[in-house]
């Protein structure tokens, strides 16, 4: 049997903490598990009891069974889109296309997004919660992020960390198609 080392579990901890823009004295307080003591944990220095890790999971909003799957990640992930179509997911008219499944060991998800005319979104770029990279294949988007207004034409690119309310918004005359990069991975 095989058994998840207690770095790769810290990395995986840590992951989920910061992807849900937690801080470890967040952690403390929701679970009652020292900020050091997780701190020690994330950083593969000791091993949480079955106990401390179920609070964690419960404090980060997940299972505890996520944090600790022994799937292979293969060294190569090659999907087509017939392969792809059943993970569309869609945030209200945005139309989200996870380019290779959700599993464990990413450290960034791909997803190519399709924005109907018209159509202005927060809810994507709320959930990535990291650093974002846009690039805008098709169309007109805009992209607000706090004060400032960005106009992504074809064939431009942008990349930020999310802060506050970022949204995008398709002020072009089509559907707008854009390639996005997010980290760390999300879970939409």
């Amino acid at each position: 049997m095989s058994v998840i080392d207690a770095v790769e579990l810290g990395k995986r901890i840590k992951q989920e903490r910061l992807k849900r823009g937690l801080t470890l004295k967040e952690i403390e307080s929701k679970v009652g598990i020292s900020a050091t003591h997780v701190s020690e944990i994330e950083r593969g220095r000791t091993s949480p009891t079955v106990g401390a890790l179920s609070k964690i999971a419960a404090a980060l909003d997940t299972k505890m069974s996520l944090l600790v799957d022994l799937r292979a990640v293969p060294n190569i992930a090659h999907t087509n889109p017939k392969d792809r179509a059943p993970y569309q997911i869609w945030m209200g008219e945005l139309s989200v296309e996870p380019l290779f499944p959700f599993q464990a060991g990413p450290e960034v998800s791909l997803f190519l997004l399709q924005v109907p005319v018209g159509e202005k979104d927060t809810s994507f770029l709320k959930a990535a919660a990291g650093e974002v990279f846009l690039y805008n294949m098709k169309g007109i988007l805009e992209v607000t992020l706090g004060p400032d207004r960005h106009i992504l034409k074809e064939g431009d690119s942008i990349h930020f960390v999310v802060k506050g309310e970022p949204s995008l918004e398709n002020i072009g005359e089509s559907p707008a198609r854009i390639f996005a990069s997010v980290s760390p991975r999300m879970a939409v």
